[in-house]
């Protein structure tokens, strides 16, 4: 019951690391160091960006996790999303938000992607392939439905000061949502803007 010694924790709270430890759940790697490079404004607010939107939705979610284990669902959520993810990093997109079954995602934002669009669409084709393989892997197989539109958004942190999160709002985002909606099991559907 006798001091033997005194650890002294330092933690590192720099811009750059606060940024980092904000944007590495959302984009890749080589994304963060180039928003950090760039010195991206991280305030309050929005400017008017050219992207591409894609939305993503597992098809008949409810009905497929009411017949199964709560613990199931998160672990096949969790499987789902980790190899979509790698996809869409690789890809250059930006995660805007994950709500249950759905995932948003942004390319061209926060930072200027000029073939957003091809990234986009070529993100969606390879989700659909990797899915196939992904559902001979699993006893309960997943389906997803894929729209994305492309067109000028507001881009920027959305919220109040004590919360807020970097997305992208728009009618351009509601189109892609829309598209969402409308696809099939194991289709895309893009704009006539993203073509």
């Amino acid at each position: 019951n006798q001091p033997i010694g005194l650890i002294i924790s330092i933690e590192n709270i720099t811009d750059e690391l606060r940024v980092k430890s904000t944007f590495k759940r959302y984009v890749s790697e080589s994304v963060v160091d180039q928003i950090i490079d760039n010195k991206l404004d991280l305030n309050m607010g929005g400017k008017l960006k050219d992207v591409t939107i894609l939305f993503s939705d597992i098809r008949g979610f409810t009905s497929m996790s009411e017949k199964l284990k709560p613990e199931h669902v998160v672990k096949l959520l969790n499987e789902y999303y980790t190899q979509m993810i790698d996809i869409i990093f690789k890809n250059n997109g930006t995660i805007d938000k994950i709500v249950g079954d759905e995932i948003m995602v942004v390319f061209g934002a926060p930072l200027y992607l000029k073939d957003a669009p091809f990234c986009a669409v070529k993100t969606a084709i390879e989700m659909q392939k990797k899915l196939l393989q992904f559902n001979k892997d699993h006893h309960t197989p997943i389906n997803i439905g894929i729209g994305v539109n492309s067109g000028n958004v507001i881009s920027g942190n959305i919220g109040s000061e004590a919360r807020s999160d970097y997305t992208v709002i728009g009618d351009n985002v509601n189109i892609a949502s829309r598209l969402c909606s409308k696809a099939n099991s194991s289709e895309i559907l893009i704009s006539h803007s993203t073509y």
